[in-house]
This record gives structure tokens, C-alpha cells and sequence, in this order.
């Protein structure tokens, strides 16, 4: 039944993945304005975007984001932000796309986590054999 889930929390990952690099990614030139106003209004109403550019602009907004809130606490949001404001900047990459970084980051780090504790389940299993 774990596995199950594993796998499941796996596909919604890779799900969430697509998602966010259709909804924040460069649009191709054939896409109708009507998308495109549908993708503003969503972003918008969602708080999916990040409105400021300063770094002690950004940890107040991203603090107080119900949006990364509900997955992190202060202290992580701080350290993701830390740790990914200046590589953010860098590139074609934009500073409004940042919170969605943070939290498929968070994503990544709790399967990895979740794969981790699935093999120590593994050898233990193997161990009462």
C-alpha cells in the first residue's frame, strides 16, 4: 500500500512538474490571447507569482505566502530563498517564478525523503525474513 502511494506521490510530482513549466515556461507564437489572459488571471489569482525583486522584499512576501505556507516553515523558506535568490537572476530565469521553484524544490526534497525511509523499510523487511 506504501508503494502505492510512492508511486502516486511520484506521478504527482512529475505532474506538478509539467504543470508549472506549461503555466510559467515561454509560450510558442500560435498561442491565442485568450490563453494568455486565462494564464495572467491564474497566476494572479492564485499568488503563484512572486511580486517583489529585492531579497528583504522577497522573504517578506514569501513568508507570509499561504501559497509556501502550507509546506514550509519560516526558517525553510529563508534558507530556500537564500539559496536560490542569486541563481534565480541568472539567465533567461525570472525573479516572478521564484516561489514555484522553492516549492517544486520542497516537492523534490520530501520524494527523495519518502524514496529513503522506502528503503530502510526495504532492509528491514528483509531483515525479519
Amino acid at each position: 500500500r506504501a508503494r502505492n502511494k510512492l508511486r502516486e506521490g511520484e506521478e504527482a510530482y512529475k505532474d506538478a512538474l509539467r504543470n508549472a513549466k506549461k503555466m510559467l515556461g515561454p509560450l510558442p507564437e500560435y498561442v491565442k490571447d485568450d490563453y494568455l489572459q486565462w494564464r495572467e488571471e491564474f497566476l494572479e489569482q492564485h499568488q503563484i507569482l512572486a511580486k517583489g525583486n529585492e531579497l528583504e522584499e522577497l522573504r517578506k512576501e514569501l513568508e507570509t505566502s499561504d501559497f509556501l505556507n502550507q509546506w514550509m516553515t519560516e526558517e525553510d523558506i529563508d534558507k530556500s530563498l537564500d539559496q536560490h535568490y542569486h541563481s534565480q537572476q541568472e539567465g533567461k530565469r525570472k525573479m516572478v517564478n521564484i516561489k514555484v521553484r522553492i516549492i517544486l524544490d520542497k516537492l523534490k526534497e520530501v520524494l527523495i525523503n519518502t524514496k529513503e525511509l522506502q528503503n530502510q523499510t526495504m532492509k528491514k523487511q528483509q531483515e525479519n525474513l
